[in-house]
């Protein structure tokens, strides 16, 4: 991984080589967002490459589109892959998928691209085989507009958590900015639509695993390694967000938790010394330190 400041204040040509496999054999996105640094957090330099790609031409966008892999790829097909695909379908347990899903995935591929002209593209972090096949069945059924915008979001989600994984931030910058975007989120026509995609985002980004929990809010699990000892439910978005952070610190540090970490927005009880209190900073050392260790908060 490479620090956030790192990345700030590498000469152009540094920056882009950084990020050239954010979004697939294109590092023209990068490019682009070169000259906008110094960026606050991760989540605003997402933010900004994705705006990127909104703003670049019809056929920049196509050329996008059409640089990424078919799903489901095996045997010498892997090789024609880039690392980060290989490992998002590896994870997705798509190298492992059926001979049944394997062929029925096949076949809908090859009607995607027949109908759209471009290749099926779903971000699979969270997804396994059966979910991936319903989605291109459910996706077939739509328009050639509906499913270029489609593409060209789920190639947003793909670069933020290639992000998530490439670029090393703190809690103090990352924090406010998820605050910020949700609160933008929570104003804008999708409304709590949009806060639940963003949670949900943020959730994977940080490696937990993400289910739908009442009324469709994503609820996020770290599965600590201690079953004896009682999970830490955190309810509140503030909480919640709180938790991403500790859950990236764990993944940076190549820490163990060994209690489970359970995240429910606006539900279960705050754990104390996690209110809306303290540095962001402060508050993730304290729920670190939970986290990590056996002891009752």
């Amino acid at each position: 991984m490479i620090a956030l400041a790192q990345l700030n204040a590498l000469a152009p040509d540094g920056f882009v080589a950084a990020l050239a496999g954010i979004f697939e054999h294109s590092p023209w996105v990068a490019q682009r967002v070169a000259g906008e640094r110094p960026f606050g957090s991760v989540v605003e330099l997402t933010q900004r490459m994705r705006c990127a790609v909104l703003a670049a031409t019809p056929a920049a966008q196509l050329a996008l589109i059409r640089a990424h892999p078919k799903l489901g790829a095996r045997g010498p097909q892997l090789t024609t892959l880039t690392h980060a695909s290989q490992a998002e379908q590896r994870r997705a347990g798509l190298a492992a998928c059926s001979d049944a899903e394997y062929a029925e995935l096949l076949v809908l591929n090859d009607s995607y691209l027949a109908r759209f002209h471009f290749p099926f593209i779903l971000a699979v972090r969270g997804h396994g085989p059966a979910s991936i096949i319903a989605a291109c069945r459910s996706r077939l059924r739509h328009t050639a507009e509906e499913e270029r915008q489609a593409a060209l979001t789920q190639i947003g989600l793909i670069a933020g958590f290639r992000l998530a994984d490439t670029v090393q931030s703190v809690p103090a910058a990352e924090v406010p900015a998820m605050q910020a975007a949700l609160q933008a989120a929570s104003d804008a026509a999708a409304g709590a639509s949009g806060v639940a995609a963003l949670l949900r985002e943020w959730l994977l980004g940080a490696h937990l695993d993400v289910h739908s929990g009442e009324d469709g809010r994503p609820v996020g699990t770290l599965t600590g390694t201690d079953t004896a000892a009682a999970p830490l439910c955190l309810g509140t978005i503030n909480e919640v967000l709180l938790a991403i952070g500790v859950a990236r610190e764990l993944r940076n540090r190549a820490a163990v938790a060994t209690r489970a970490l359970v995240l429910d927005p606006l539900a279960g009880q705050p754990v104390p010394g996690v209110g809306p209190s303290g540095a962001p900073e402060e508050q993730v050392k304290y729920l670190y330190s939970l986290v990590t260790s056996s002891g009752k908060p």
